[in-house]
């Protein structure tokens, strides 16, 4: 039986071409044994890959486009091909464009192959050692977050909270010993160490503001009723409006609003023949010398009334609401919550949040969270 010949070469060209592949995709060469699993990811291969592809076949656009030229090229001289002669043309057309696009398709469908085949379970694999890694990573970061502060941070944490109880008991924004302009690091320390205590802080904050607007809107509303009633600056509506302002919202906060209770009016002459009513020791309205008894009697009526109406406005029952707010809703619990925190021992690390621990840790070599930037 006669047996085929095969062309001399083919063999070795054939295993150099499967060799390339396999180099392209990062597997072992043809007929040899594995070596260890090499790490793929996703971001490796593909331009690796495609790299060795277009050295392989030469420019991917060029392979194309001479694809496109050959198969139109071919069409174009089948369909003029009439006689004998242009068959041959037609022929070579063809072999011409099956010669320029089969390499090239080959090569994409071999590639796209051991590119979704091959790499699959080295990808699990690396997956694997990157969730061990992550676990690994999580352990030693709990690990770290049960690690007691250094004692120098211990103690300025905790004099910052005996600081802050100043502040609650005189009604005051809180303080934390932070420059005005700059990294707010006190402030930071607190929030990362003591969460719930800093949110317990952040809602006086916004109740001591509110306590503060609140007699600003009631001498607005003064004002604009005293000039409303006919008092004009030259009579001493400043004085009437700051003097008034500051009587209502004592006994706003005092819870007195509902009590009935009149000014402590007076008549003062000075020397230079100048008539004043005062409220209690202050002069608030300026009387010309020749106005009668009944123009007295008509000023002070109208301090009453317009007192009167004051202590019964909404801006006079918001300045009680928002006392009430401080001194029996926040302040009592925010003080038991920051003297339970001042007698926590020990503290734990927060890192990054703390810039402290943050310092600490990168000192002390000890992991950091994932993702956490290092500090400048």
């Amino acid at each position: 039986m006669r047996r085929s010949r095969v062309p001399q070469g083919t063999i070795p060209f054939t295993q150099g071409i499967l060799a390339r592949i396999a180099r392209m995709a990062k597997l072992p060469r043809w007929r040899k044994t594995p070596k260890a699993p090499v790490d793929i990811s996703a971001e490796d291969v593909w331009p690796r890959t495609w790299r060795d592809f277009w050295q392989m076949f030469g420019s991917g656009q060029m392979g194309v486009l001479l694809l496109v030229v050959g198969v139109l090229g071919a069409a174009v001289a089948g369909a003029v091909a009439h006689e004998d002669h242009l068959k041959a043309v037609a022929t070579a057309a063809w072999a011409v464009g099956i010669g320029l696009g089969l390499p090239f398709a080959i090569g994409l469908i071999a590639l796209l192959v051991v590119r979704w085949r091959t790499p699959t379970s080295q990808r699990d694999e690396a997956r694997e050692r990157a969730t061990e890694a992550e676990e690994r990573e999580a352990a030693l970061i709990a690990e770290r977050d049960r690690a007691p502060v250094p004692q120098l941070h211990e103690e300025h944490l905790k004099n910052v909270l005996r600081n802050l109880s100043g502040n609650i008991a005189q009604h005051q924004l809180c303080n934390y010993e932070d420059p005005v302009v700059g990294a707010q690091e006190n402030r930071k320390s607190v929030v990362a160490h003591f969460p719930d205590l800093a949110a317990a802080l952040d809602a006086w904050d916004v109740a001591v503001g509110r306590a503060h607007r609140a007699p600003q809107a009631l001498g607005v509303w003064i004002g604009e009723q005293a000039h409303a009633r006919g008092i004009d600056d030259a009579d001493g509506a400043i004085e009437v409006v700051a003097r008034l302002t500051a009587l209502v919202s004592q006994r706003a906060k005092q819870g007195k609003l509902g009590e009935p209770a009149g000014l402590n009016l007076d008549r003062e002459q000075t020397v230079e023949d100048e008539l004043f009513v005062k409220v209690g020791e202050h002069r608030v309205l300026r009387m010309a010398p020749d106005d009668s008894q009944k123009r007295f009697t008509e000023a002070e009526q109208l301090l009453q009334d317009l007192f009167a109406s004051a202590q019964t406005s909404d801006a006079a029952k918001e300045i009680e609401d928002a006392e009430r707010a401080l001194i029996v809703d926040l302040a009592p619990p925010l003080q038991q919550l920051r003297a339970r925190h001042v007698m926590s021992t020990p503290i734990h690390l927060r890192a990054p949040e703390c810039p402290a621990c943050q310092t600490h840790v990168e000192l002390t070599a000890l992991p950091v969270s994932a993702g956490a930037a290092p500090a400048a």
